[in-house]
């Protein structure tokens, strides 16, 4: 499996998580863009559209807010760039 795909797996089935559990929200971190190096752009494009494209479906229908957390500058740039709307107390 190549690395977009495989990351955008981790998304997907968290989110299908959420949703068998019966759970309204969820917050996910920056994954892969710490020790792993996944290139911060690359990886926020992967989420943004993974979560977009779920959130879009019928199985997304009720979920009611998924956060995206950063830690790190280089990741909230990514981020700002991927998602049109973003929400942070980032400085």
């Amino acid at each position: 499996m190549e690395r977009s795909a495989l990351l955008a797996s981790c998304y997907k089935r968290s989110l299908e998580l959420l949703v068998e559990r019966q759970l309204k929200t969820i917050a996910f971190p920056c994954i892969s863009t710490g020790i792993y190096g996944y290139h911060p752009p690359e990886a926020a494009d992967v989420a943004a559209s993974t979560v977009r494209e779920f959130l879009e479906s019928e199985a997304g229908k009720d979920i009611e807010m998924v956060a995206f957390v950063m830690f790190e500058s280089k990741d909230w740039d990514a981020y700002k760039d991927a998602i049109p709307y973003v929400y942070s107390d980032f400085p």
